[in-house]
């Protein structure tokens, strides 16, 4: 938990994620922090998305990595 509780202190109010496993997620929505779920391109690309409310918001865990379909950066 050491993770959610620095961005907590940070004040970080949302995240852009390529995945996240249950318990990290479990932690950052019991602290309100959004989490986001980033496509395929730049960082500043994605913020772009963000800031103009194209990202998909994550009501589950998601898993970023193998042949999942929900792959994040297919």
């Amino acid at each position: 938990m050491e993770p959610v509780n620095n961005m907590k202190e940070r004040k970080v109010t949302d995240m852009i994620v390529g995945g996240i496993g249950g318990r990290p997620y479990a932690g950052f929505t019991q602290y309100r922090i959004g989490l986001y779920k980033g496509v395929k391109g730049t960082l500043s690309e994605n913020i772009q998305l963000f800031l103009r409310g194209n990202l998909q918001s994550l009501n589950e865990p998601i898993c970023a990595g193998g042949d999942s379909p929900n792959h994040a950066y297919d």
